[in-house]
């Protein structure tokens, strides 16, 4: 965002605001994915333009090698295949667009969060400058995450610098399921991912001091602003 926007005095970043961290403990342990509990995949979010089928893409990889891995899917306008759309529906793994109560509740169910970028040309600039406000939100449910999107965007640049998420920069959905794949297998891994995930998000990303930024800078641009004397 930073470097779009240029050195200007009066360029600031302003981030989101992700939801609220919950007050009540969360008593989720990353664990080996069994037979009776497969390893669960989360997305929550808009499912237009690319999005929709970079998700498509990774469900059938995974489908077709990591029967272990499943996956529950929220949002709108998706854009997959209409194939892809009724098995989903079909068998559970899409659920429409919900409540945020309810992707809440979805997501305390899942092992990990997947947050996709898209790395089209044609995408780049908004991937560049654009921070997601999904990425926020993951924040607040407390489970890892991986980021599946190009070296240059936004979310992989902020996970790299915490160490917050897991990254894929591959464009193949075979090297994001793969990663799923060893994520499974890593319960540590995925209980490090989520303890600077948190770390992350006090440092940086906590609602109080982001607004508190956002204060300081409007302050500051008032008290450059000339003044006309009187008389």
């Amino acid at each position: 965002m930073r470097e779009a926007l240029g050195e200007h005095p009066n360029a600031h970043i302003w981030y989101p605001t992700g939801a609220p961290m919950p007050e009540a403990p969360d008593n989720y342990e990353p664990r080996m994915p069994e037979k009776e509990r497969p390893f669960r995949v989360f997305f929550g979010g808009s499912l237009g333009e690319w999005y929709g089928k970079m998700v498509e893409d990774v469900v059938v990889k995974c489908r077709e090698h990591h029967p272990q891995v499943e996956f529950r899917i929220f949002g709108s306008m998706a854009s997959w295949s209409s194939d892809f759309d009724n098995w989903a529906k079909d068998n559970g793994v899409y659920g429409g667009q919900v409540s945020f109560d309810r992707l809440s509740e979805e997501a305390g169910k899942a092992d990990l969060l997947l947050l996709p970028m898209g790395f089209d040309p044609s995408v780049e600039i908004v991937e560049r400058t654009s921070f997601k406000t999904k990425f926020l939100d993951y924040l607040s449910f407390r489970r890892p995450i991986l980021v599946w999107g190009p070296e240059y965007c936004s979310a992989v640049r902020v996970a790299r610098e915490f160490d917050s998420a897991e990254c894929v920069t591959n464009p193949d959905p075979t090297a994001c399921s793969l990663a799923i794949k060893g994520l499974a297998e890593q319960p540590d891994r995925r209980k490090r991912l989520i303890a600077n995930a948190m770390g992350m998000y006090n440092d940086r990303f906590h609602p109080d001091k982001i607004h508190a930024g956002l204060v300081r800078k409007i302050s500051e641009l008032v008290e450059t602003w000339p003044v006309k004397q009187n008389g």
